[in-house]
């Protein structure tokens, strides 16, 4: 038996209406930012790839490779002239040259937290929210280690800044020439 609808009713089904609303709108809320959150994990996870893979690159080639505080400096073959073609290596005192005998260098370092490379006087930045940079050398100079700690990018439940803890990327590399200091 249907009767009318009485003004309590109505007031029940909006106030059971706009719950489910709410809900429905905290849940896309909270799915949003865990998508947002994993992008953004997952953008810092590459980052922290490339930067180490270019490190590796070139400490794997490096003729030579200085390190001060939170800078490290080193020198390439010069494999390539100006024009692209390639170098001729030849045998000088020892050692092996490419072209004219000036090495390019390199230099890696951190500016307001991000990490630059600088090569020929191009600077590039190669990674941002980098805290700390730090090199150690170890056996004999032949083999470098570098550990990058990035900023945090999460917090749990608005924490302050100490209570969050950095991501730390660490690479071991075998130079194929002996550092000189």
């Amino acid at each position: 038996h249907n009767r009318p609808r009485t003004l309590p009713d109505l007031l029940m089904s909006t106030t059971i209406s706009l719950v489910l609303v709410g809900m429905g709108q905290i849940g896309s809320i909270t799915i949003q930012r865990s998508f947002n959150a994993s992008t953004r994990y997952s953008n810092s996870q590459n980052e922290q790839i490339r930067v180490l893979d270019y490190m590796s690159m070139d400490l794997r080639r490096a003729l030579t490779v200085q390190g001060s505080s939170n800078e490290l400096r080193l020198t390439i073959p010069d494999y390539y002239s100006a024009s692209g073609t390639p170098n001729m290596p030849t045998l000088v005192d020892g050692s092996v040259r490419y072209g004219t005998g000036v090495n390019p260098s390199i230099r890696y370092y951190l500016s307001n937290s991000r990490m630059m490379r600088e090569q020929a006087g191009v600077t590039t930045t190669i990674a941002e929210n980098v805290e700390d940079f730090t090199f150690a050398f170890q056996d004999f100079g032949q083999v470098i280690e570098i550990s990058l700690t990035y900023l945090p990018t999460f917090r749990l439940n608005k924490t302050t800044e100490a209570s969050r803890a950095g991501t730390k990327a660490t690479i071991r590399t075998l130079l194929r020439n002996r550092r000189s200091t």
